[in-house]
């Protein structure tokens, strides 16, 4: 998504992609089933969305759920995500994407998909700060958790919060202050 492609390879891409999204898509799933459904398929997300149910049972932790949740093959959900990317500006970074950070991916429970707006930092080579808060943060914390983003962010550090109001919010706003980036998980 992030680099720049010929119409065919564009396609394929959009089309993969489309795979990648309806397994995102589906409830009651979570990162490790999906990372070992996909492991099980040879790393093809498009062998996940053709496979049997037959086959989903082959992978360990399988629930009859979760295989009833992948015998449902529609794609409207993602070709609207992907709708609602392009039409937003975003980029789309899968798990085996070259662009997605390797700090990332070695978790134990990584996303398979990034959704990027602006440029994303190189999180395997910057210093990277997590700053967690609570919503319903006191005025007190939201003011000392933005100044503390400021200094941080000020210092060359890239700022990691979830994006929520409160305590994770007023990181975010630290950061962007001091023109320093800030990465929402």
């Amino acid at each position: 998504c992030v680099t720049v492609r010929r119409r065919g390879e564009m396609e394929d891409t959009m089309a993969s992609l489309k795979f990648w999204l309806w397994r995102s898509t589906l409830p009651g799933m979570g990162s490790q089933m999906k990372l070992a459904l996909l492991w099980h398929f040879g790393g093809d997300p498009e062998a996940v969305y053709y496979g049997e149910q037959g086959e989903y049972f082959l992978v360990e932790g399988m629930t009859r759920q979760t295989a009833q949740a992948l015998e449902n093959k529609s794609l409207e959900a993602a070709d609207r995500i992907l709708g609602d990317c392009a039409r937003l500006g975003l980029d789309l970074v899968t798990i085996q994407d070259a662009g997605y950070p390797d700090r990332l991916r070695n978790i134990y429970d990584p996303p398979l998909l990034l959704y990027v707006q602006g440029r994303m930092p190189q999180f395997d080579e910057e210093v990277a700060v997590t700053m967690v808060g609570t919503r319903g943060a006191s005025l007190y914390a939201q003011q000392a958790a933005e100044r503390l983003a400021f200094q941080l962010a000020g210092l060359w550090a890239i700022v990691v919060s979830g994006l929520a109001k409160g305590g994770d919010a007023a990181a975010h706003r630290g950061a962007l202050r001091s023109g320093g980036l800030t990465a929402a998980v």
